[in-house]
């Protein structure tokens, strides 16, 4: 049967899994939020299961989505999904690994976005940033490292020197929200710490990121 636009349901994408303690895959329930990345509005809100830490959220498409998982003691964890209008159905697994906060945790921020080449924050790390800026209020003897980190393209030294302005205005942007200077630490790590090939796009990306160590706690 052939429905009119305006019947057909809106396109969405299921994104389901299970969210655990990275060390020990112990289940979590934890607080599952979804955002608009753009305008960081809220747009649900679920809690994965306290026995299994299944989780499972639908977003209609049209939109680019934060999703995240936080709990108490525990690292928050996010993740983008970019859903165009004309997104076709589609079911995503994303099991979420949350690092619990302790004295050398390290964790990529998957949502802190610079412009091409440049240490200017895009407006959409914004969502992201202020969960890290929550965390360091609600844990008042933390300090964090904010770790830059490159891909290969390019020489060393402006590698270097790229991934320390980054690291930099991520730290001006915690400070301006209200973060002791004294629990910041920037350092640019250039391109020698990969974490994937740089030899594809995809390796590329993954090694273009900033982190954060608790350096102490």
């Amino acid at each position: 049967m052939e429905l009119p636009d305006h019947l057909k349901p809106k396109p969405s994408v299921v994104v389901q899994g299970i969210v655990s303690n990275a060390n020990t895959s112990a289940p979590i329930g934890a607080v599952v939020l979804i955002e608009d990345l753009v305008t960081g509005e809220l747009i649900a809100l679920n809690k994965s299961n306290d026995e299994t830490g299944e989780y499972l959220i639908v977003l209609p498409a049209g939109r680019s989505y934060s999703v995240s998982a936080t709990k108490d003691g525990y690292f928050f964890y996010s993740q983008s999904f970019d859903l165009p209008k004309d997104a076709s159905y589609a079911e995503i697994k994303k099991d979420i690994l949350l690092e619990p906060i302790e004295k050398g945790t390290k964790v990529v921020l998957n949502n802190i976005f610079f412009e091409s080449g440049r240490a200017e924050l895009k407006p959409i790390s914004y969502v992201e940033l202020n969960k890290a800026v929550q965390l360091l209020k609600d844990n008042k003897t933390m300090v964090i490292e904010v770790g830059g980190h490159t891909d290969d393209v390019g020489s060393d030294e402006l590698n270097l020197k790229l991934s320390q302005a980054r690291a930099d205005a991520v730290v001006q942007y915690m400070v301006l929200a209200g973060v002791e200077d004294t629990r910041l630490q920037a350092k640019g790590y250039g391109e020698s710490v990969p974490l994937a090939d740089n030899s594809t796009d995809e390796g590329r990306t993954i090694n273009r990121r900033t982190e954060f160590v608790i350096v102490e706690f």
